[in-house]
């Protein structure tokens, strides 16, 4: 992250003074379990609606990996969790199997897809087990369209 643990949280606090309660989702990314383990947790003593959690970055875990990191921390959440698929970032998209796998974890309620497969989004959204957010300004209209839950 460009921004320490402390500043994160520091913005985070600030926005939270002005924000009506549990209404910010707050971001947590990082390639290190125990880091981001203990992030979610300072994150989590705030009035938060969420955690929006990307994939580890740089290191590109294998599917199964993928599976794991995402089950780990949704265990430890105290909040909802959204997946976010953002694989121009991360380095690594999440395949169908997997987000369906995920969906069925009783703290992961969304996924915002940035993936690029359509095919993969309108699954997903047929399927009716987890909220279906679009990540691409291009693709708001289309995803609510195919009852997708929002951007």
């Amino acid at each position: 992250a460009a921004l320490s643990k402390e500043e994160q949280l520091a913005v985070l606090d600030a926005v939270l003074e002005v924000a009506p309660a549990r209404q910010v989702v707050m971001g947590l990314s990082g390639n290190n379990m125990a880091a981001t383990l203990q992030m979610q947790q300072a994150i989590q003593l705030r009035d938060i609606a969420g955690v929006l959690i990307p994939a580890p970055y740089y290191i590109r875990p294998s599917q199964c990996g993928l599976i794991d990191y995402f089950t780990q921390l949704a265990d430890a959440s105290a909040v909802p969790v959204i997946l976010y698929n953002i694989p121009q970032r991360t380095g690594i998209a999440m395949e169908l199997a997997t987000l369906r796998r995920l969906a069925r974890h009783p703290r992961i309620t969304a996924i915002k897809d940035c993936g690029g497969n359509p095919d993969a989004t309108m699954a997903l959204i047929a399927d009716g087990e987890i909220d279906v957010m679009t990540g691409e300004d291009n693709l708001i209209l289309t995803t609510l369209c195919l009852g997708g839950t929002g951007a």
